[in-house]
């Protein structure tokens, strides 16, 4: 059987896309927030010397997570909102993604696995 991706709904994709990178901007907020602890720690010895940057503390953790989180969901739904846009003109212009699907008799892969072991 053949089948053609002619157009994507953009709604539902934007969902899709919208809670994927609330997950993705979190853990890389907390990458984020982890790295910048960790620059704070190591620059308290040059403190002396009138360097400015310490310890962000728990606000400034999750402060870069949600700005993060915020940044990261705003880029990719307007990349994957302009992608799907533009996937939607160009296939109904030229033809979609052609994708070809196969009926899998599972009765003779038992079979044949079954004589092997």
């Amino acid at each position: 059987m053949r089948y053609e991706l002619k157009r994507i709904e953009i709604w539902p994709a934007i969902r899709i896309i919208f809670i994927i990178s609330l997950i993705l901007g979190f853990f890389l907020g907390l990458f984020y927030a982890f790295l910048f602890s960790l620059i704070g720690k190591a620059a308290e010895p040059f403190a002396e010397f009138g360097t400015e940057f310490t310890d962000m503390g728990v606000a400034g953790s999750i402060a870069v997570i949600i700005v993060v989180m915020f940044f990261l969901t705003t880029v990719n739904l307007m990349v994957g909102a302009l992608f799907i846009a533009i996937y939607n003109l160009l296939a109904s212009a030229f033809g979609g993604f052609v994708v070809e699907w196969e009926a899998r008799d599972h009765r003779n892969e038992n079979q044949t696995q079954q004589s092997l072991g």
